[in-house]
This record gives structure tokens, C-alpha cells and sequence, in this order.
């Protein structure tokens, strides 16, 4: 018994760790989340067909894919097949079309509700010749949510799951696979129920004086930059500029401004 029990430990040590294909959520801040992949597996991955949910909130925005062929080794997933059918000519592929993403039409088949909604189907396949191959291990895409949430990502097996170059299931990591994703809300001004009509300085639902000289000092701001002053930037869009003066210019003086105003905003901002 005990030379058996040493066979069998030996062989465990000796056997390699299953291969795999993981598939990670990473937060980027300013409410990014990158979908990665880690393969390990003695085949490269064929294609990813992935759904991405979010618990509040809504996923706005894709960024940060690869389009097209892979015409050098390591470059990435750029072949998306309802968008392909949909907005590809082969003949003459245009590459940058901005219809051209990862996101799967919600109209294909389960697939999710897609951009400004709280789930997407991503799919992403490669297109290469000899040594041109994705690498084991990238980025997919960057999705960008309009408030903090938990992130989750799952196979979409009716749409093919994750699929080897030899045309077999991938073996997969624990899926789901769920992250929390941060959205900074911004300065504390930006709760002030009357700083979207003109409330600069107090918090007081007034746009008096002091107001004015701070709107004056942060016109032309835009951020990073040290004049920008995100208390008198009322659309929250990163910059103090004319849209701004209008807000201010309607608000000043009048006895009280509405307090109506939506706390928060995306932070960092984007001009």
C-alpha cells in the first residue's frame, strides 16, 4: 500500500497543471475595464464569444480592440463576425469603419442588448498568415460603464464560446469571472443640487458676486490644467467654456436657481 501510494503521488507531481484559457476583468479607473484572455493550452484560441453584464448602471463604450488581420505576430483578435457581415467588404475592407467593433448586433441571435445597456456580447476572432498569430495573452477590449458596478463575463455558448484553432471548445478557467469597476464621481461640488445651473462657490442654490469672480478666474480651463476649476464647469465635460458662460450668464443675480442638478459625473472628466 504505501509503494502504491508513492506511485501515485509521484505521478502527481509529475503531471503538468491543466491548460487552459483564462479570461480576466482588470479596472482601469475612470470606469475602463479591460477584458483579457491567458491561453495555455497547446492550441492558440480561435475565437472569443463572450456576454459581459453589468449590476448598475450601463456599458457606453468600446475601445481598445484590434481590427482586421493579424500582419504581425502577437497583434490581436480583429475579426468580428456579425459586424463583418454587416459593414465588410472583403473585397476592399474598410478596417476603421466606427460600426466595426467587438459588440455583436443585439439583433443577432443571444446576443445581449449591446452598447447603453446593461449587457454586451463580444466576439472577436483572428485572421492571420504563418507566424502572425495573436499572442497567448492580450487585451480583447476596453469597455467603459456609466457608473460604478460588478462586472461580470460568461461564455455566450450558443454563439461558440471560446473555440481552439482546431476547431474544439477551449478548456475554460472558473467563468463567470466578476470585478468591481470603480467610476469616480467627481468633486464634491458636483453633488451641489444647483451647481449645474450656475452655483460656483457655497452651495447655496445662489449665483451672487463671489461666483462670478470664480466662474471669471476658471473660463477657458480645461483639465488637467491648473485654471480648470470643475465647480464651474456645469455640463461636467471637462472644460469652462462658452456653453458654461450661457449657464452662468442666465443664472446670475436671479433671487435662487433651481436645485434639481444630478450628483456626480464621470472623473476624470474627457474634454
Amino acid at each position: 500500500m504505501r509503494k502504491l501510494m508513492l506511485i501515485v503521488a509521484a505521478i502527481a507531481i509529475a503531471a503538468p497543471a491543466l491548460a487552459t484559457v483564462e479570461i480576466s476583468v482588470v479596472d482601469q479607473g475612470g470606469g475602463n475595464a479591460a477584458i483579457m484572455y491567458n491561453c495555455t493550452a497547446a492550441e492558440a484560441v480561435r475565437a472569443f464569444a463572450l456576454d459581459v453584464t453589468v449590476d448598475a448602471g450601463t456599458i457606453d463604450a468600446v475601445s481598445g480592440f484590434h481590427t482586421g488581420e493579424s500582419l504581425a505576430p502577437g497583434e490581436g483578435y480583429g475579426i468580428f463576425p456579425g459586424n463583418f457581415r454587416d459593414y465588410i467588404n472583403p473585397a476592399t475592407p474598410n478596417w476603421g469603419d466606427p460600426n466595426y467593433t467587438p459588440v455583436a448586433p443585439s439583433g443577432d441571435p443571444d446576443a445581449l442588448g449591446g452598447l447603453g445597456t446593461a449587457g454586451v456580447t463580444i466576439e472577436l476572432g483572428s485572421l492571420y498568415v504563418d507566424a502572425n498569430a495573436p499572442g497567448a495573452s492580450g487585451t480583447l477590449c476596453v469597455l467603459t460603464v456609466s457608473a460604478s458596478c460588478n462586472m461580470c463575463v460568461d461564455l455566450n455558448a450558443s454563439r461558440g464560446g471560446v473555440v481552439l484553432e482546431d476547431a474544439t471548445a477551449a478548456p475554460m478557467g472558473t467563468l463567470p469571472v466578476c470585478q468591481a469597476i470603480t467610476v469616480d464621481s467627481g468633486p464634491a461640488c458636483w453633488s451641489w443640487l444647483a451647481q449645474c445651473h450656475g452655483d460656483v462657490v457655497g452651495d447655496n442654490a445662489l449665483v451672487q458676486l463671489e461666483d462670478f469672480f470664480a466662474f471669471k478666474d476658471a473660463y477657458g480651463g480645461i483639465y488637467p490644467a491648473a485654471k480648470y476649476n470643475a465647480c464651474a464647469d456645469f455640463d461636467r465635460n471637462g472644460a469652462v467654456d462658452l456653453s458654461d458662460f450661457f449657464v452662468f450668464k442666465d443664472a446670475f443675480a436671479i433671487t435662487s436657481v433651481p436645485s434639481d442638478c444630478t450628483p456626480g459625473g464621470t472623473w476624470p472628466p474627457t474634454p
